[in-house]
């Protein structure tokens, strides 16, 4: 009788993949609590129409974050000798400027909080989880 013990890597990867599942629904709760609390939850873009956020569009956009940061964590941990750190700069950097659609368009103050605040959620789990895995 034959016991396989799981691999470092694979049991990395599976890590990976609960942390990018995690992240993409971290910001159910907040779109849940901003509809709650009462925020329109409805943006509009220079030039095109009201959009409203629902949890597809939540879910969806969460989903590229995670892929990006899965795929790029990756990488730069394979191919560079300070791959955790370049990745954790990277991942921060990309926080950062995700927030700058939020300034450009017309909402109200609440529901650009709650945006931002999804944009967070999104990144608290992200970023220790993969950083750790």
């Amino acid at each position: 009788m034959s016991t396989t013990t799981p691999t470092r890597r694979s049991s990395n990867l599976s890590t990976r993949l609960w942390v990018a599942a995690g992240a993409v629904f971290a910001p159910v709760p907040v779109w849940l609590g901003a509809g709650l609390a009462g925020a329109d939850l409805k943006v509009t873009m220079a030039g095109q129409p009201p959009m409203s956020i629902g949890v597809h569009m939540v879910l969806t956009t969460a989903l590229a974050g995670a892929l990006a940061g899965l795929g790029s964590h990756a990488l730069l941990t394979r191919f560079s000798a300070r791959g955790r750190t370049a990745w954790t700069a990277l991942a921060l950097v990309a926080l950062l400027l995700s927030f700058a659609p939020l300034l450009t368009v017309e909402a109200a103050t609440g529901t650009i909080v709650a945006l931002a605040a999804m944009h967070v959620a999104v990144a608290a789990v992200l970023i220790p989880g993969l950083r750790r895995a």
